[in-house]
């Protein structure tokens, strides 16, 4: 396993740089686990490192799943889990809490079809800091998803019936014929649909949850369907109290593309498939309220 260097910081501890090989794991207290400062751990030497060095391997092990081999996270786990003298959960279900955690991510990375999809979820889960649901607004990193951009919405659920669309990428104005941002979701849904939307938007947002989704487009200049793939993620807005935020792309799936026909409507219908993804706080039982 090749070595894997780790920036360790959280509100709780002090900052330290992390490296993990099969032989063992590196401890730095600065910028870099090269320094002077830096700790060989093995196994025998647990017990020897002092208290506030194991309280950041007990939140390293706890929230950064998949970053060690196996063999080394189960050390950690069982040792560090001994907290001031008290047990603060079995060794058993941390395992299983960050196993979870590993096949969650690898499930959101293959659930989409297309891969400029598969791209955004992955530029998401880099977002995400270890232990949260969801990344920041504040997180995210435009760089990543530069090739992405006119292809992304970002949506402010401000209200019941008022989701306004921050942004919209400039290429899908040329998929539904007219421009989206600034709009009120709800007032570009037909009537009918908008209940299960608005339904399932909030339940993305407030659970947390993902949703990955495939509209057909028939409306087309040259009368051909096209197959539109979205993924909604959510993230946590930067200030209390402010809207929840959802951001999505869309894909164009086999990439077969026909421009809309100017008699089409000014709506954005409702998918033809849905379903929810989980991030770690579980799913809705089912896809319409």
């Amino acid at each position: 396993m090749d070595p894997i260097k780790v920036k360790v910081c959280d509100c709780c501890i002090e900052c330290a740089s992390v490296e993990i090989s099969d032989h063992g794991v590196t401890i730095g207290e600065g910028e870099s686990s090269s320094g002077p400062a830096s700790k060989m751990l093995g196994a025998e030497s647990w017990d020897r490192l002092p208290l506030r060095v194991r309280r950041r391997w007990r939140l390293l092990a706890m929230l950064c799943p998949g970053l060690a081999s196996h063999r080394l996270r189960s050390i950690i786990v069982s040792k560090c889990l001994t907290f001031e003298g008290r047990i603060a959960v079995s060794p058993e279900i941390a395992m299983d809490a960050l196993d979870r955690a590993s096949d969650i991510e690898r499930a959101l990375l293959t659930a989409p079809q297309d891969q400029a999809n598969r791209h955004f979820v992955a530029a998401w889960l880099r977002w995400r800091r270890p232990g949260r649901l969801m990344p920041k607004r504040s997180a995210i990193e435009l760089q990543d998803i530069k090739e992405l951009l006119g292809r992304v919405i970002l949506f402010e659920l401000i209200g019941e019936d008022d989701v306004r669309i921050k942004v919209a990428g400039s290429q899908l104005r040329d998929h539904v014929n007219f421009e989206a941002t600034g709009r009120n979701f709800a007032a570009i849904t037909p009537p009918a649909q908008w209940p299960v939307r608005r339904w399932r938007l909030r339940e993305m947002a407030t659970r947390p949850c993902g949703g990955v989704m495939i509209n057909r487009e028939t409306e087309t200049r040259s009368g051909d369907a096209v197959n539109f793939e979205t993924v909604t993620l959510p993230l946590e807005p930067d200030g209390a109290g402010k809207p929840r935020l959802l951001i999505s792309n869309v894909a164009v799936l086999g990439a077969v593309y026909g421009q809309p026909t100017s008699e089409r409507p000014q709506v954005v219908y409702m998918p033809d498939e849905f379903r929810f993804l989980d991030l770690g706080a579980g799913i809705p039982v089912r896809i319409e309220p």
